[in-house]
């Protein structure tokens, strides 16, 4: 659980730095973001139950 929570801080504080590092594109940023999160999701899912 403790894991799961320190992954989703580091979810958040890569999602900030590539939002920042894309201000100019947004809608691009918020979509990669997604797809990535949508990717990842199950990984990280199998990986802390």
């Amino acid at each position: 659980m403790i894991k799961l929570i320190l992954m989703n801080i580091n979810l958040a504080i890569s999602s900030i730095h590539i939002l920042t590092l894309n201000l100019t594109s947004i809608k691009y940023t918020y979509r990669n973001q997604l797809e990535y999160f949508i990717r990842y999701l199950p990984l990280i899912n199998n990986q802390y139950q």
